[in-house]
């Protein structure tokens, strides 16, 4: 179960922010987002403050790469991630990179 809210916590606030840039900065808008915000109202009370905030993650993101590096096991059948790899949209090999200094740092 906290895996499962971990790996949705993390999903959830990227896209958060990827909607962030958008509304703010004119970035193009999310397409493979879990979220969708309908924007047709904003122009009709544009005089109202309007404010999209993305917070902190309640989780470990190590909780999130150990399912991920779990899972990438499962399928490939060792956990030896090349650098810059995704595994199902996921930053696997940095998260791997960073549990890993974070280790040799304690």
């Amino acid at each position: 179960m906290l895996t499962a809210l971990a790996e949705q916590d993390e999903i959830l606030h990227a896209s958060l922010l990827q909607w962030r840039e958008h509304i703010e900065h004119g970035a193009p808008a999310p397409e493979k987002s879990p979220l969708r915000i309908d924007m047709t109202m904003l122009a009709v009370g544009a005089h109202l403050p309007f404010t999209l905030r993305a917070i902190s993650r309640a989780s470990s993101p190590y909780v999130l790469a150990a399912a991920k590096l779990r899972d990438f096991h499962a399928e490939y059948g060792h956990t030896r991630t090349r650098s810059g790899q995704l595994f199902d949209g996921y930053p696997l090999a940095q998260r791997c990179s960073a549990v890993g200094a974070a280790h040799k740092a304690h």
